[in-house]
This record gives structure tokens, C-alpha cells and sequence, in this order.
């Protein structure tokens, strides 16, 4: 009985990393006037059916009923203190490099995306 309540648990902890990085916004409905599209943060309007990536490098898809996005640059955990990520939000782009030496790249323990 102990494993079984530890593989439950160890099971709920992962499912809550896998879409650490997702979210998603209902929209409202209202039968009277149907969406015609969804509006992102910076007010936006997208078609239904259409995906998109945000300036925070989310990449994001409309439907009749939500916006679904989802982080594409990783978090990392366990970076070594003498490490850093530069990320480039024009590309969506990331590097992991050492502080003292940025041609020198590290390599981090774990990532949640």
C-alpha cells in the first residue's frame, strides 16, 4: 500500500510539471453575438483556427471557445550559480552560458516546458 501511494504521488507531481508552462482563457460566450476571434494581451484579434507566438515567446492557438498558450523557452532548475540563460524574445531564442565566460556553455540538471 505504501508504493502504491507513492507512485500516486510521484504520478500527480509530474502531471503538474508536464504544462507548467501552459495556460488557457476561457472566452466569453455569448449566444447572441458569436466570437469571431480571440483577442491576445496586447488586443489583437486572431482568427478562430489560427495560432500564433506572443512577444513573451508563447506560442498560442484560438479556438471557438479558448485561447490555449503554451511557453516555448524551457525554465531551467539545478543551473549552477556560475551559469545563466540569455534569452532573445525577437527570435524566441535562448543560449545557457557561463557568467564570467559566455563562450563557455553550461549545461543545466533539469528543464520544465
Amino acid at each position: 500500500m505504501k508504493y502504491f501511494l507513492f507512485i500516486t504521488v510521484v504520478l500527480l507531481a509530474c502531471t503538474s510539471l508536464c504544462n507548467a508552462q501552459c495556460y488557457v482563457e476561457l472566452l466569453n460566450f455569448d449566444p447572441k453575438n458569436p466570437v469571431a476571434g480571440c483577442t491576445d494581451k496586447r488586443g489583437v484579434v486572431h482568427p478562430i483556427g489560427s495560432q500564433w507566438k506572443d512577444k513573451d515567446c508563447f506560442q498560442c492557438s484560438c479556438s471557438d471557445s479558448t485561447i490555449e498558450c503554451c511557453g516555448t523557452i524551457p525554465q531551467y532548475v539545478g543551473l549552477p550559480e556560475h551559469c545563466e540563460m540569455v534569452v532573445n524574445k525577437e527570435d524566441c531564442t535562448y543560449e545557457v552560458i557561463n557568467k564570467k565566460d559566455p563562450s563557455d556553455k553550461c549545461i543545466p540538471t533539469g528543464a520544465i516546458l
